[in-house]
């Protein structure tokens, strides 16, 4: 049961994480383009592609 939940929850992350990247993409070509200088804020996107790493190195472990 524990392999299925984190098999799921490595597909949650999945697609959270690709949403969030993009968001970020746009915000740092928004800013770059109108000469900007980038927000100083915490990078989600690189919590949760960190965390996903983690979630897929775990299943492949339990594989």
């Amino acid at each position: 049961m524990i392999p299925a939940v984190f098999g799921y929850a490595t597909i949650g992350l999945c697609l959270a994480t690709l949403p969030t990247l993009f968001i970020e993409l746009l915000q740092h070509v928004k800013c770059h383009m109108e000469g900007k200088p980038l927000p100083a804020r915490a990078n989600l996107s690189q919590y949760l592609l960190c965390t996903t790493a983690v979630f897929l190195a775990v299943n492949l472990w339990w594989l």
